[in-house]
């Protein structure tokens, strides 16, 4: 999609097509078409597999990849469980007050490391926090060639989302306890259900 939401390029495949072998032939029509050689690809890790890394790394070429945490490895979980190291995403807006935007380049230039289990929540409620580190990938192409891409492995942390998962718990214990309580038939469990708690 362009910058207004509409449509560049689609391509139409076959219903039993799997949908990762789809991301390529379209980027190729909208480079073809609009003679476009850089743009970044955002997907999440279904569609992230090893020939779609591989083009959009490519060239000008780069992408972003969404991915569950529990799905990195032992290694990279545990550093991004890690509650010490975070720093806070600042973002710098025209419409800021010059007191703001004094308080935003100190948080900057200061580069201050946070410890998760000491920040004050309220203060920080709506504060983006993150960290980076390399995240440095073996994949095999088509034909089996190893090739070795460079990425830069984010994550963020929310104390809003932090509370909303803590209250959705809650309620899907109490939901589960009352199950219990009930003798309700406990079937059709699925992750999102207070019923996987049972």
């Amino acid at each position: 999609m362009d910058g207004s939401g509409y449509p560049l390029a689609f391509c139409v495949h076959s219903g039993n097509t799997s949908e990762t072998q789809t991301m390529i032939p379209l980027e190729k029509k909208v480079v073809q078409n609009y003679s476009l050689s850089k743009f970044i690809v955002c997907t999440d890790a279904a569609m992230a597999i090893a020939d779609n890394k591989i083009f959009n790394s490519a060239g000008e070429k780069h992408f972003v990849t969404t991915q569950p945490i529990k799905k990195l490895g032992a290694e990279y979980t545990k550093w991004a469980l890690d509650p010490e190291g975070w720093r806070i995403y600042v973002h710098m807006s025209d419409i800021d007050t010059p007191e703001e935007k004094a308080e935003k380049e100190k948080e900057i230039s200061m580069k201050t490391t946070y410890d998760l289990r000491e920040i004050d929540e309220d203060k920080y409620r709506d504060a983006i926090f993150f960290k980076k580190t390399p995240f440095e990938q073996d994949i095999k192409d088509e034909n089996g060639n190893k090739i070795h891409i460079d990425q830069m492995l984010y994550v963020t942390f929310l104390v809003k989302y932090k509370r909303f998962l803590e209250a959705r718990r809650e309620e899907h214990i109490k939901k589960a306890e009352a199950a219990i309580k009930r003798g309700d038939p406990i079937d059709n469990k699925n992750a999102h259900d207070y019923k996987r708690l049972i």
